[in-house]
């Protein structure tokens, strides 16, 4: 059976807009470094308000985690969206479209993680209830197997039963192949994962008691 195995459908679009964002990061501390190396020639109005604004918020994170970098990133565009006098510093320096579009991006990225953890949360709780409901399927199934030996007991059960053994070993090999799938995720290889089927004895009592 032919899997084609990869990460949440989510990840791709979040792993590069975490990776655009730090590019950003970097280009704002950049900017500000040649602003301050020419403005030991000639001098740069409101440099040094937004040269303090990125030392304090941006140069920290330019290589932690992307959590670290969320979380400062939105204390700084609160700091920012209180501060007139922060704000026409920036757009002095003509640097008001970069932030404008890192904040953005900022908000598109936390976005984009929220519709992921939800459908991760949701996908749990389907998992969760599709689980007991199974479980209480199978346990009414070997109740009325149970009682009907014990009601008539001049039958044979053991084409039944190994039809069920049959089934269980093929959902037991199916669920194995998924939870294979699931660990290999991270890795976004495809591979070729190959399941059989194998009847157990007729003879014997029924796989799942």
């Amino acid at each position: 059976m032919q899997v084609a195995q990869g990460k949440h459908l989510l990840s791709k679009d979040l792993s590069e807009k975490r990776k655009n964002r730090r590019k950003l990061i970097r280009t704002l501390v950049s900017q500000i470094r040649v602003l301050n190396s020419a403005n030991a020639v000639y001098a740069i109005p409101q440099l040094d308000v937004v040269t303090s604004f990125v030392v304090r918020y941006l140069n920290p994170i330019v290589k932690v985690n992307s959590t670290v970098q969320t979380d400062v990133l939105e204390e700084m565009f609160s700091t920012l969206n209180g501060d007139s006098t922060l704000q026409t510093a920036i757009e002095t320096l003509n640097m008001k479209t970069s932030f404008d579009e890192l904040k953005v991006l900022q908000q598109s990225f936390t976005q984009t993680e929220m519709e992921r953890m939800n459908t991760r949360i949701r996908r749990l709780v389907v998992t969760t209830d599709v689980r007991a409901n199974a479980e209480k399927a199978l346990h009414n199934l070997m109740k009325e197997i149970e009682l009907s030996q014990l009601k008539y007991p001049e039958l044979d059960y053991s084409l039944m039963i190994e039809k069920l053994n049959e089934l269980f070993t093929f959902y037991m090999a199916q669920a194995k192949t998924r939870t294979t799938i699931r660990k290999q995720n991270a890795s976004g290889k495809v591979s070729t994962i190959k399941t059989t089927t194998t009847a157990e004895n007729g003879n014997s009592s029924a796989a799942a008691s």
